[in-house]
């Protein structure tokens, strides 16, 4: 039917509103004698449909679904001719054909088809273009080879076909990786094998320094591990930032690839350029209690410090991992070591929130009252965030609730302040001084008005906070509230007796600041509850020539 529509003048070039021709759906439907058919009359022999170049689209779109490989170290930028499909779907007879159609495609058999024969594990089309002159050793816009993708897709008997055929020395892509690398990255332990046995260097390094050992550990290949051990690789193998394998499994929480390394005599204290060691890593892990101990069981330092500080036990309570923590305490961790800015994994645990590791800190007996540089204790940080079950466990082991910060505020002023009712009055029944003063005279309460947290106001007055109390410049509580508009909470305190029209040390009354400061709304209630409007300044102004008129 094909020969005799061309018989009668058939265009063979014609081109569909996709942009495909008949020789795509020959290609593409392995009808090799229609090819063959259409051979002598084709013009283009490269046709373009709008999907993409000769006939086919990206061959990771095509065999992936469009989407990257998870891993995203390689990415095929080249695009498919008719060779290509034909390579993908491992069409060795039509693969011959096409070749014969245009002697000048040699740059796209070189670079297409065999990478798609090798990506699909066809090792009968690999060996036919190779036969017709495909460069096994070619080079792909990604920098990878053939032998990458046929290492990383784990088609052995790709492998072998292009080893016997490369002239090259082991290739690298654009970023320095080997197809051992490419191997030891999706697990295939025999693929390394076999490459190991054509002579692949063990210790081939990324431009980041990063080795296959380092990959097999940080994606749990353990076969990988033990195969690339065994011929002697780099154990303690460092990268750029001075990462060991062990460090990587470690802060993967890779138990079996830390035995095995250790095992092996990987040294457990290397320290990163910024002083971590794997315990630091392992420590930072949730649910990676198995780690901890098998590092602590092979001898490792307990508190080496990182560039800021930081012990291994610092780090555990600063992520909440409780039975880290008791496990590091157990083999002697230092509960009281300090950081670089004085804070001790008490400071930690309790900013943080975490109770169980608060609990397990002062089990064994931490430094209660520890001050970090700031002068700042446990019970000031639980109380400044607002963790009042924390507050109430530091109480509870006999927190002092009135140690002063190095400005002199109190837990209750961090409290009062950041508007945390449930840890004032928690501080409130248990004692503390509602009176303490900062190192500028000002009370809980000044701190609250000034915020207009009308609730913790009130507790602190019903706890016997004193309303009528005046700063240095002669400002009282309700000075405070009016500053900031706060209407509710100076309706509040002059329900409990505050002096309305008490006068600063500029003799400025709180209806004059409201005035001042434009708010409308604080004037008509400060008037509502007995405020003088004819009281005047020091200086002899009055409420009738501030900013609003009443």
């Amino acid at each position: 039917m094909v020969e005799a529509l061309i018989g009668v003048g058939a265009d063979v070039d014609a081109v569909r509103e996709d942009g495909a021709t008949a020789l795509h759906a020959a290609a593409r439907e392995n009808r090799l004698t229609v090819v063959k058919a259409l051979k002598p009359h084709i013009r283009n022999i490269d046709p373009r449909d709008k999907k993409g170049p000769a006939s086919a689209r990206c061959c990771d779109e095509r065999s992936r679904g469009g989407r990257r490989c998870p891993d995203q170290l390689w990415r095929c930028q080249t695009c498919c001719g008719l060779e290509g499909v034909s390579a993908q779907r491992n069409h060795s007879a039509v693969v011959k054909v096409l070749m014969h159609i245009n002697i000048d495609a040699k740059e796209k058999v070189d670079k297409v088809p065999l990478y798609l024969a090798a990506n699909r594990g066809h090792v009968e089309v690999v060996e036919a273009l190779i036969s017709l002159g495909a460069d096994a050793d070619a080079v792909f816009r990604d920098s990878t080879t053939a032998l990458h993708i046929a290492a990383r897709e784990n088609h052995w008997s790709v492998v072998k076909a292009l080893m016997l055929h490369r002239h090259k020395t082991e290739p690298k892509d654009g970023n320095g990786a080997t197809p051992l690398f490419f191997a030891a990255l999706r697990g295939h332990a025999e693929m390394v094998e076999g490459l190991i046995g054509f002579g692949a260097n063990v210790d081939a390094e990324l431009h980041d320094g990063i080795t296959a050992l380092h990959v097999a550990a940080g994606e749990n290949h353990l076969q990988v591990v033990m195969k690339l051990l065994q011929h002697s690789c780099d154990i303690d193998a460092t990268d750029v930032d001075g990462t060991t394998p062990l460090f990587v499994a470690a802060s993967q929480g890779h138990v079996e690839i830390v035995d095995a390394l250790i095992g092996r005599g990987a040294v457990v204290d290397m320290v990163l350029f910024d002083g971590t060691t794997a315990l630091h890593a392992a420590a930072m892990r949730e649910n990676n209690l198995a780690v901890v101990k098998a590092l602590l069981q092979h001898s490792c330092s307990i508190d080496p410090k990182d560039e800021k500080g930081a012990t291994p036990l610092f780090l555990a309570a600063s992520y909440g991992h409780a039975n880290i923590v008791e496990a590091l305490i157990n083999f002697a961790a230092d509960v009281n070591i300090v950081c670089g800015d004085g804070t001790t994994a008490l400071h930690c645990a309790a900013m943080e929130n975490h109770l169980a590791v608060t609990n397990a800190l002062l089990r064994h007996n931490c430094n209660i009252e520890a001050k970090d540089d700031d002068g700042a204790a446990p019970l000031f940080l639980a109380a400044l965030h607002g963790h009042v079950e924390i507050v109430d466990a530091l109480i509870g082991r006999g927190a002092d609730v009135d140690v002063l910060r190095s400005s002199g505020t109190t837990a209750l002023h961090a409290a009062a302040k950041e508007n945390h009712l449930a840890v004032v009055k928690t501080l409130l029944q248990h004692h503390c001084n509602i009176h303490a003063m900062d190192e500028n005279g000002t009370t809980p309460l000044f701190l609250a008005a000034a915020r207009g947290h009308v609730d913790v106001v009130e507790a602190l007055i019903s706890f016997g906070a004193d309303v009528n109390g005046v700063l240095g410049n002669g400002k009282n509580v309700v000075q405070f509230a009016v500053i900031e508009g706060h209407v509710d909470t100076m309706q509040m305190l002059s329900r409990h007796g505050c002096d309305v029209n008490s006068k600063d040390c500029d003799g400025v009354t709180p209806l004059s600041r409201a005035a001042l400061h434009g708010f409308v709304k604080v004037v008509d209630a400060l008037v509502s509850c007995g405020a003088d409007v004819a009281a005047t300044t020091n200086d002899g102004c009055t409420t009738q020539r501030a900013k609003v008129t009443l």
